[in-house]
């Protein structure tokens, strides 16, 4: 009877490092970045890439790469999550995360870019509208290709604006 008591016993010990290990996986995978967002979709005035920064034009409702310099062109509504060719669709990432975009310095502020049109700058234009944040990249790298897009349009533009 002792043995098995003893081979139960050590059942019951295999078990309990199994949980363990199932829930220190799945915790460690919750840690890691995924791509959720916000999107709607728009019928494109020109050929859009993914990761490019999207207005939608007043003059005819289709989407176009943004420019912070050019007031038909702006406000930006999102960043396109797939790409498009003119009178195609796009999607537009409104909020949320997206990945493989430029390199840029984890925790930096992203904004709409004057140069060129349907880019994301770190550096704040003049008619600078805030696009999102770089997310921590890689340990040790310095530098993330994933960003944390949450548009924010203003609610009365300023002069020049």
């Amino acid at each position: 009877m002792k043995k098995i008591h003893l081979r139960e016993i050590r059942m019951l010990g295999i078990l309990a490092m199994v949980l363990v290990l199932v829930a220190v996986s799945a915790s460690a995978e919750a840690a890691s970045w995924k791509s959720k967002y916000q999107r709607f979709s728009a019928v494109c005035g020109e050929a859009i890439a993914v990761s490019e920064v999207v207005c939608i034009k007043a003059a005819d409702g289709k989407a176009y790469k943004a420019d912070a310099d050019d007031s038909s062109l702006r406000p930006a509504v999102g960043v396109a999550g797939k790409a498009c060719s003119a009178a195609g669709t796009v999607e537009i990432v409104v909020e949320g995360i997206v990945t493989g975009m430029t390199a840029a310095s984890p925790g930096g502020r992203l904004f709409l870019s004057a140069s060129p049109a349907g880019a994301l700058t770190t550096t704040q234009p003049t008619n600078a509208q805030p696009m999102g944040w770089v997310m921590p990249g890689t340990a040790g790298t310095g530098t993330s290709t994933t960003y944390f897009i949450k548009v924010v349009t203003p609610a009365s533009p300023p002069a020049g604006y």
